[in-house]
């Protein structure tokens, strides 16, 4: 019994932990979606709208934030150390982030393990960050695009043998790079 305790303490501080971030979050003007929320859209892409399926209160209580836009957020050190309370975050947008934290961002995401969509265009991502961007396990959509990411960092993200859609254009990736990752992950496909 004592275990059990423990044990449902343990989830109910990550959970209390991942809201405080997710609050945090949205006071720069984050969007965020739970596991029981999608987006729709009108015809076009026109106006978006976050749909709630109906859940019980402890499903409520125990779900996970498993969208997170931080798009054009001006996030400080402490909103991005809050990124690592997400440990089941499936899609994170960092999109056009040219702050120098942007890059460091990723730094923090080491512990998201179900990690499978990051956008990371226009944002101030270099060669040196891709070798983080490689430590996720299950990243299988990637959008490099207008960042500073060369064929050096391509070559780091050859390793990443899940990557389905990798967008690298307007990057200073060459043809020969384009080769090279196209040879290393042959089923994916790469805008550049």
């Amino acid at each position: 019994m004592t275990m059990l305790c423990v044990w449902l303490g343990y989830i109910a501080k990550g959970h209390r932990d991942e809201r405080r971030a997710a609050e945090l979050l949205k006071s720069r003007g984050a969007t965020i979606l739970l596991d029981y929320q999608d987006i729709t859209s009108g015809p076009n892409g026109a106006n978006p709208t976050i749909v709630t399926a109906p859940v019980s209160p402890i499903h409520e209580y125990f779900s996970h934030v498993a969208m997170l836009d931080i798009s054009d957020c001006n996030l400080t050190e402490a909103d991005a150390e809050s990124l690592s309370a997400f440990s089941h975050l499936e899609v994170l947008w960092i999109e056009r982030s040219r702050s120098p934290l942007g890059a460091r961002v990723l730094s923090y995401l080491g512990s998201v393990a179900d990690l499978r969509e990051l956008d990371l265009t226009g944002s101030a991502v270099a060669d040196q960050d891709t070798s983080t961007i490689a430590t996720l396990p299950n990243l299988g959509w990637l959008c490099l695009g207008s960042t500073e990411v060369t064929d050096s960092g391509i070559d780091v993200l050859a390793k990443c043998s899940k990557l389905q859609y990798i967008d690298l254009t307007g990057t200073k990736v060459t043809e020969q790079g384009i080769r090279r990752l196209q040879a290393a992950l042959p089923s994916a496909e790469i805008d550049h």
